[in-house]
């Protein structure tokens, strides 16, 4: 009798010490695989392809995101320099995202071509760049938005769903408020993005690829979103020499370097100068 009752007080022991046990792996699993998709994202895998809402917090939401996230945006190209921006963003990984005008010759077809095949992001920027044609009126904008992604859907066999304001949405080389050719985009669905990041490549005076690449990290300071303004031009040959620097230090400070992404839109920030 006394060994029966040993064995009664024993059992359910043992029982509790399983279960708490298993419990415990369990737990110590489901850390390590939330530790593996969140080391995922951290090393630039792209946001709209892991559930970040269920990892770590909605990405659009106030107050400390769930990633810092940096975009690479290049305008006014394709270019002689496309190239080698093309090359070192293979080099490092990295996609970034080309707001392109239209550029004839087969050498351009084939860089629009490569931007979307090598998984950058490829989206219009005006026709030709001309401040007093695309901003004549309405129906200016308008044909020369049409004709831009006639073109670039043509020369790669993506059309384009995005757009960047020759000058910004709130230049003042315009002689009509921009109000309205936003409103013609918003119209159509098409997104618009400005920058919050500017390296300096735009100046008459050409900048060394270090001063850009300090430009680009001074300017990311502080901010946990940021989109990069670049050119892509036939002069802007020091964009290209910035470039590694401005990956590797964006990566030293904890950033995931993403393209715009036109599949998921919500998964981008939206950034509009006021």
């Amino acid at each position: 009798m006394r060994l029966l009752g040993l064995i009664l007080v024993i059992l359910p022991l043992f029982t509790f010490i399983f279960k708490y046990e298993a419990s415990s792996d369990e737990a110590y699993l489901s850390e390590m695989l939330l530790s593996s998709r969140t080391e995922n994202i951290v090393n630039g895998e792209s946001a709209s392809d892991l559930n970040i809402t269920a990892l770590a917090g909605t990405l659009t939401q106030t107050g400390i995101p769930a990633v810092k996230r940096a975009y690479l945006t290049f305008d006014d190209g394709p270019s002689v320099n496309t190239d080698r921006i093309l090359d070192i963003l293979k080099m490092y990984g990295v996609k970034a995202t080309f707001f392109v005008n239209n550029k004839k010759g087969d050498e351009n077809i084939l860089r629009y071509q490569r931007i979307v095949s090598e998984g950058h992001t490829i989206g219009l920027h005006s026709s030709d760049h001309v401040y007093r044609s695309v901003y004549k009126d309405e129906q200016s904008f308008l044909t020369d938005y049409l004709n831009n992604q006639a073109y670039v859907a043509a020369a790669c066999g993506v059309t384009p769903v995005i757009y960047r304001f020759p000058g910004g949405s709130d230049n003042l080389v315009s002689k009509k408020d921009t109000s309205c050719y936003i409103n013609i985009l918003n119209s159509l669905g098409i997104p618009y993005y400005d920058w919050n990041v500017y390296v300096g490549d735009a100046v008459k005076n050409i900048l060394s690829g270090e001063a850009l690449a300090a430009n680009a990290l001074a300017g990311c300071a502080g901010k946990n979103d940021v989109m990069i303004l670049m050119h892509d031009l036939p002069e802007k040959t020091t964009t290209a020499d910035a470039l590694p620097a401005i990956i590797e230090g964006l990566t030293r400070m904890g950033y995931v370097i993403l393209p715009v992404d036109t599949a998921v839109p919500s998964t981008t920030p939206v950034f509009h100068f006021k």
